[in-house]
């Protein structure tokens, strides 16, 4: 890190390696009291507390930025807007009747609101299902309204009906967004598109049109039409178990895939690469229907991978299994253009108009691969530019279909800059106009730009 403030340069000076971090627990907001982080220091947390005798009114975080070059240009991403940032707006291309309140998600929970061309940010609370998360919102939201003397007049929010951040505003009449429109709204918001728009919506979790849990979606857009939006193709959607687990424990979600495989004649039962007593109980929960709901997640399906092949079983933070499947991946290349090396592929079927891309005999070769001693590293990049081809080959015939060639990449798998660099070259090559999330994050902190521009 670089020094922001006179106190951390002059602690720099001295030469010593410091780990330092906000003062909060993890899923918790960030505080700015002294009090509570002391409290912190009693319980054994950190080992110093930086205070000052400024209070601090409006708690934020650090920004953090990608930048990811590619062919000598450089794509600078904000994965979290925060100090510095907030509430500085962003300028849009619509202007606004009345003034907006968007909810967001309730991971990384980041609301907004907008006036004219402009929309404020708030910062980011972490998890809305943490009590505490919900009071800091709630007084930060508060805190903004008095600051730029906002009166919202029309509210907007996510569809999935267990969110936080919906629950708390029913009484307003809010608009419903789907959660994976709004991701690729926010890409066009940003860069000021309209009319028609293809992409690739790609995240972990969002609630689905047809009650299902979606995450790995090829979006056809009309921004001229209210409610423009088809769903043009997705991931294939895979039976899960284990409910809101799932998305810490990527073994669930590998043996998951592995039993789907197995069901379907993919894998037989001397290749399955999961044995013991946990598999059993899996495999019993997904033959009784126990527990069980469907999923097109792109986050479980990396998490699948990841597990499978031995590099990370868990994820102690959101996003760990993608991000050292990506870091084992680039311990081949770096760059995103390097040749297969193992021929893996992604099958693309077509359901209707659909375009449905077969996960399950993705993890199946991959783990077949495996089990021949194929080297992991090679193995992990493949796999990305297997799905890499697969996300370019639905864009492009989602493009021919909506007669469009403008892409958008959204949703928090586009942090992957690994991913970024496989597919922005080849779809540029079919003649494709490609945008992502640079002023807002590609994740859910970011869902409120496109919830706002979901209702102007």
């Amino acid at each position: 890190m670089l020094p922001c403030d006179g106190i951390q340069a002059l602690l720099l000076e001295d030469g010593n390696p410091l780990v330092m971090t906000s003062a909060n627990r993890g899923g918790q907001p960030i505080t700015g009291d002294d009090t509570e982080a002391l409290a912190l220091l009693r319980e054994g947390a950190c080992d110093i507390v930086l205070a000052n005798d400024r209070m601090i009114i409006n708690p934020l975080d650090d920004p953090i930025y990608r930048v990811t070059e590619i062919k000598g240009k450089s794509i600078v991403q904000i994965l979290r807007r925060a100090r510095g940032q907030v509430p500085d707006p962003v300028t849009i291309k619509r202007k606004t009747k009345d003034d907006v309140f968007a909810a967001g998600g309730d991971m990384k929970a980041s609301f907004a609101y907008a006036r004219d061309d402009q929309v404020f940010f708030g910062g980011h609370f972490g998890d809305l299902s943490e009590e505490e998360a919900r009071r800091r919102r709630a007084q930060a939201e508060k805190r903004l309204e008095y600051l730029l003397d906002l009166r919202p007049g029309l509210y907007a929010a996510d569809r999935h009906p267990g969110y936080f951040s919906l629950r708390e505003m029913k009484d307003k009449g809010p608009e419903l967004i789907q959660h994976h429109r709004a991701h690729l709204l926010s890409v066009a918001a940003e860069h000021g598109l309209s009319g028609k728009l293809v992409g690739a919506s790609f995240d972990g979790t969002g609630y689905g049109d047809d009650g299902n849990i979606w995450g790995g979606e090829f979006l056809i857009l009309d921004t001229g039409i209210q409610g423009g939006c088809k769903r043009a193709g997705h991931l294939m959607s895979v039976r899960l178990t284990g409910g809101d687990t799932i998305a810490y424990d990527a073994e669930k979600a590998a043996m998951c895939f592995a039993y789907e495989a197995l069901s379907r004649g993919l894998l037989l039962e001397q290749e399955e690469p999961f044995s013991g007593e946990k598999y059993g109980i899996i495999k019993k929960a997904l033959q009784n229907d126990i527990n069980v709901h469907l999923s097109s997640s792109a986050g479980r399906f990396f998490d699948a991978c990841t597990a499978m092949l031995g590099i990370c079983m868990t994820n102690s933070y959101e996003g760990e299994c993608p991000a050292r499947l990506q870091a084992k991946a680039e311990e081949i290349s770096e760059d995103g253009i390097r040749e297969s090396s193992t021929g893996l592929k992604a099958f693309i079927v077509n359901e209707g108009e659909m375009q449905v891309v077969d996960t399950v005999r993705l993890f199946s070769d991959l783990a077949g691969m495996k089990k021949n001693g194929t080297d992991i590293r090679m193995l992990a990049y493949d796999l990305h530019l297997a799905i890499s081809d697969a996300i370019v080959r639905c864009i492009v015939r989602a493009g021919n279909e909506a007669g469009t060639k403008k892409a958008l990449l959204g949703g928090g798998t586009f942090a992957n800059s690994l991913l970024i660099k496989m597919i922005l070259p080849a779809l540029e090559e079919k003649g494709f106009e490609v945008f992502v999330n640079e002023k807002v994050p590609p994740g859910d902190g970011g869902l409120a730009l496109g919830q706002i521009y979901a209702v102007i």
